[in-house]
């Protein structure tokens, strides 16, 4: 019931004409024609590496420990970045226009690691909490609007397929990111190790950001045009 009253009615999406490709072969040529395009392998390079920036989540205990902290230190900490992703996704609806989120993708993402670099001076609790913030904050900004690109420039008839390489990509990133963390956590320290990792997430949104930029700004690829709507011939 609460589901039925918080939905618009939408109508049935049309039939795909042609046949339904659900074979390996079939879905290696969809990612193949997926990583083909500028623009979607551009997003998908910014929304796979959103790892770097969970990585303090999963060292909140050890940075506490090495402030002195205690448990609720640690729960502080680990709710600093849900609670900015939450402001964050406000925010971004609520103010900034449709027309100018693609525009504020890569700046974004670039952003969302700054405040993160401020660990390796071992900042204080309140400090720490309110950069882990800002990065929550800014990294779903990005993050639900590099998504919705992706979604909007992808056919309709593997959209789905396209979003699961997508989620499978970011899970992956976010593992990998969370072990190399863990590991370099040991061997060096946390703090250091988030502001380390947190450089390395600016290095590759940086790049995303600047494929992303030229991706848009070649003749016929604007974000406007939606690949759904005239699927490329195969």
């Amino acid at each position: 019931m609460v589901v039925r009253l918080g939905l618009t009615d939408r109508p049935r999406p049309s039939p795909v004409d042609g046949p339904a490709r659900r074979s390996w072969r079939g879905s290696a040529s969809d990612i193949a024609d997926i990583l083909a395009d500028p623009r979607r392998r551009a997003l998908l390079a910014l929304v796979w590496m959103i790892g770097c920036y969970v990585v303090p989540e999963a060292l909140a205990a050890p940075y506490a420990a090495q402030v002195g902290g205690g448990p609720a230190v640690v729960g502080l900490l680990m709710a600093a970045a849900p609670l900015g992703s939450i402001v964050g996704a406000w925010l971004f609806a609520r103010f900034v226009p449709p027309a100018r989120r693609p525009m504020l993708i890569g700046p974004a993402a670039v952003a969302a690691g700054v405040p993160l670099l401020g660990m390796a001076w071992h900042p204080s609790i309140p400090l720490a909490v309110g950069a882990w913030s800002l990065t929550g904050l800014l990294s779903t900004a990005y993050l639900m609007q590099a998504q919705a690109s992706f979604v909007r420039a992808t056919q309709e008839h593997i959209r789905g397929r396209a979003i699961g390489f997508a989620g499978s990509g970011i899970i992956a990133s976010q593992g990998l990111a969370v072990l190399g963390g863990g590991i370099l956590a040991d061997l060096w320290e946390p703090a250091a190790t988030i502001a380390a990792i947190a450089a390395v997430g600016i290095v590759l949104a940086l790049a995303g950001a600047v494929s992303w930029r030229r991706a848009e700004s070649r003749p016929g690829s604007s974000t406007a045009r939606i690949a759904g709507r005239a699927p490329r011939p195969r």
